[in-house]
């Protein structure tokens, strides 16, 4: 990302202004492998806690950032300055928002289904709120 316009094009300013060329096809693939990543854990989600609502959601939310993402690769390619980054704004947010709340959904279903199944017993309580900080603290990671 850096490389291209830094130092393929080293004292070239014009070319400082420009897109790389391998941002939209990233943009693509970051969106294309959060869909499965997602869907499977809201699957997951679905057959832990018995709560298709909380999964259909989850499901809903990555499938918009599928589509911002998507938006976002598209538009990436027609406005190819950072001068024109205000017209990428919406796809850009219409991808990275629903991404971060589905994160957070999971992150927070999980920890929820977690702490369900305490069983009493000290060892296995504290083995399950290590679970838990550690689901928390990683899930919570990946939104920002």
């Amino acid at each position: 990302m850096v490389y291209e316009p830094l130092v393929v094009h080293f004292g070239n300013i014009q070319n400082v202004n420009i897109y790389p060329r391998a941002l939209c096809p990233i943009v693509a693939l970051m969106g294309a492998l959060a869909l499965p990543a997602q869907s499977f854990i809201s699957w997951k989600i679905v057959r832990l806690q018995q709560s298709f609502w909380i999964g259909s959601v989850i499901g809903m939310f990555s499938a918009v950032s599928f589509a911002g993402s998507i938006l976002s690769a598209f538009q990436i390619r027609e406005y190819q300055k950072f001068t024109e980054k205000r017209a990428l704004t919406f796809s850009a947010v219409l991808w990275l928002a629903p991404g971060a709340a589905a994160d957070i959904i999971i992150a927070c279903s999980l920890s929820y289904s977690l702490y369900k199944r305490r069983t009493g017993l000290r060892s296995t309580d504290a083995v399950l709120r290590r679970i838990i900080r550690l689901t928390l603290q990683t899930g919570l990671i990946t939104c920002v």
